[in-house]
């Protein structure tokens, strides 16, 4: 997301509004959906529960995209540490 396609309509930089929404989908997940007790990450909370997280970050960030890339090479800290 860019600054200046958010800027104009909530009057906060990208970076701001991406954190906004990870909030909104975190309280949602708490209050609405039934998931385990515990500390997730978010493919965790995505991929592991039943939560709704996804579709609650969607209501504001239309441009979350959610999915896996099995062309990945991973984590930047596991390509890092196989590195020569």
């Amino acid at each position: 997301m860019a600054s200046s396609d958010v800027y104009p309509e909530y009057r906060t930089n990208a970076t701001y509004f991406q954190v906004a929404c990870g909030i909104y989908g975190a309280l949602g997940t708490l209050l609405l959906d039934k998931i385990p007790e515990g500390v997730y990450f978010i493919d965790e909370l995505l991929l592991q529960t039943d939560s709704r997280y996804g579709k609650y970050l969607c209501y504001y960030m239309r441009d979350w995209v959610e999915g896996e890339n099995p062309d990945s090479d991973g984590l930047l800290l596991d390509r890092m540490r196989l590195r020569p």
